[in-house]
């Protein structure tokens, strides 16, 4: 095969001679002529047509081009025994059964996005219902629920259809990748592999991985309900000490407790029904008297004290509680960290 070099030179050599009105020489018989002309002759002829000093100009960006082609064949050729080497250890049919599962778990993803749409709905009924027997005009009520409703759950819900989407999108690209497979199961175990992009592995892990996280967010957020901004879960059945109710919430998905500011204080609360102590994540264990959320490892943003509070009795109170009896003023106090009370777990990690 002629250089490109030589190409470009023959092609120049044409425009001139239809210059020179060389119309009777066949134009099949020309390009017959031009690819079986010694390259070394047609150089000269341009050069005593066009002069040197178009030559000099011309020449090194051809060298520079044919360099560049070099360079780029040999980057091929070495991206294909790569690929060929990464994929001689890949099985198509591991793809599939991987691939089946994915699936699966997005559609179990996407019903339990459904049920835990489907129960706040019924729990927001069920407000309306309460507030319709204590207010004269419910149609206010229902509209006040209503405006609740879509602040609290058309950003979950939004953030979860796109997750959902992305998730979609990716499995559309494997399936578009196995079917080309399928296509050519007639065709050599080369082509075949070829068809499969060399980082179909890593992104195959990626997705499962993603799905798994996204099936253990899903799960651990049905525990909780949203006061104020943030999600929560108040345990009311089982006391246990600090330690065991640290556990207790990390086993939910989620930390025990810290206070953000006085609306969040209060919001909360108006939920703790029983007249009890509860457990909070703030605690001043390795430093006295430095009060850090377990949660976040941060200093506490938030305190609000019971009279004469805290003490430190005995040199043993090191971890915080909440009272939600009246006349503690529904505030915090330190109590040595093996007493057993409730306690209130948050979902996230930044307070």
């Amino acid at each position: 095969m002629l250089k490109i070099k030589t190409y470009i030179l023959l092609a120049l050599i044409a425009w001139d001679l239809n210059i020179s009105q060389a119309k009777s020489i066949n134009a099949d018989q020309k390009r017959k002529h031009r690819r079986l002309a010694d390259t070394s002759p047609s150089e000269d002829h341009v050069g005593n047509q066009l002069g040197p000093d178009v030559l000099r100009k011309t020449l090194p960006k051809l060298d520079l081009m044919e360099a560049k082609l070099t360079g780029l064949e040999n980057q091929f050729a070495a991206q294909q025994l790569l690929l060929q080497e990464t994929l001689n250890k890949t099985d198509p049919k591991d793809f599939v059964e991987r691939l089946s599962r994915i699936e699966d778990q997005n559609r179990d993803i996407q019903q339990l996005i459904l049920d835990q749409s489907a129960a706040q709905f019924n729990d927001r009924k069920r407000q309306i219902s309460l507030i319709e027997r204590k207010m004269g005009n419910p149609q206010e009520a229902l509209q006040e629920i209503g405006n609740k409703i879509s602040q609290d759950l058309v950003k979950p819900l939004r953030r979860l259809g796109r997750l959902q989407a992305d998730m979609e999108t990716k499995i559309e690209h494997v399936q578009r990748v196995l079917e080309n497979i399928t296509t050519g199961q007639h065709t050599s175990s080369l082509q075949i592999k070829r068809n499969i992009p060399q980082d179909f592995k890593g992104a195959l892990d990626k997705m499962e991985n993603s799905v798994e996280i996204m099936q253990i967010a899903l799960t651990s957020m049905a525990h909780f309900i949203k006061i104020g901004t943030r999600y929560f879960y108040i345990e009311t059945k089982v006391k246990q000490n600090w330690f065991k109710a640290k556990n207790s919430c990390r086993e939910l998905g989620g930390y025990l407790a810290a206070i953000k500011n006085k609306e969040e204080l209060d919001e909360l609360n108006q939920k703790l029904i029983k007249p009890e102590h509860y457990w909070l994540g703030i605690n001043d264990r390795d430093n006295e008297g430095v009060y850090v959320s377990d949660a976040s490892g941060k200093k506490a943003t938030f305190l609000r004290w019971q009279e004469k509070q805290p003490d430190n009795f005995r040199n043993n109170e090191d971890c915080i509680n909440i009272s939600s009896i009246a006349y503690l003023r529904r505030s915090m106090n330190d109590l040595p960290c093996e007493e057993e009370h409730y306690f209130i777990c948050q979902f996230d990690n930044e307070i």
